[in-house]
């Protein structure tokens, strides 16, 4: 009779094997674009000692870390009248650090980097690429297009033969595949209640949270009467 043209979808809560953390310090002066530089060196130095304690090596949660460049720019500020005056340089720097799914240890370093001019975004949870759910998820995709096919085939009192074809999202046309289905997280830093270490510091608690990641596959199938 023909080709059935389906579209499978299947998705999961999964336990997230790693966790991101953008971490922006920023330093100001108010006379100099060196002196915004040379207090930014001092802060960076104190987050990049924070960070390196805690590298995996050393059986810390720090995987990876990536240090961005120095960004400088004048501070301004306009008066009634729409006057542009400077009122002094700051300097900026980002790192992204990637990090085991580690509750205590992300408390930990959130902690340890959470100071003054020291701002922290995250964390962003990430399934990783070899996690053995994967593996059920696409199965469960395929699964469902099979039953898609079932029961187009079904209305037009045909059945569902062998499978011609199996893909990923924009392989035939051409175009690029999509990346790992990451999307869906919930992001929180304050997802579990603050507690107090013993000296009066109250930190806040990271809880690691399952990331919602869905497949979708495309697939054609014989259509027999």
């Amino acid at each position: 009779m023909g080709e059935l043209l389906v579209r499978g979808h299947a998705e999961a809560w999964v336990h997230p094997g790693r966790a991101v953390l953008d971490v922006t310090a920023t330093a100001r002066d108010p006379q100099t674009q060196r002196g915004a530089v040379e207090q930014l060196a001092g802060l960076c130095e104190r987050v990049d000692e924070a960070v390196e304690e805690r590298r995996e090596g050393r059986g810390g949660v720090v995987r990876r870390v990536v240090v961005s460049s120095i960004t400088t720019a004048e501070d301004v500020e306009y008066g009634p009248g729409g006057q542009r005056r400077r009122v002094g340089f700051s300097a900026v720097r980002t790192t992204r650090i990637e990090c085991a799914a580690d509750a205590d240890g992300l408390t930990d370093l959130v902690g340890a980097l959470a100071q003054d001019d020291v701002q922290v975004r995250g964390p962003r949870w990430k399934v990783d690429d070899d996690d053995p759910a994967w593996l059920g998820i696409r199965t469960a995709a395929v699964a469902d297009a099979r039953r898609r096919a079932e029961a187009y085939a079904l209305a037009v009192d045909g059945q569902v033969g062998a499978v011609r074809w199996i893909a990923e999202p924009g392989v035939r046309d051409g175009g690029q595949p999509p990346g790992p289905p990451h999307g869906g997280a919930a992001i929180r830093l304050a997802s579990a209640p603050a507690g107090d270490d013993g000296d009066g510091t109250r930190t806040v608690r990271v809880a690691v949270e399952p990331v919602r990641v869905a497949v979708d596959v495309e697939a054609a199938f014989d259509l027999r009467p």
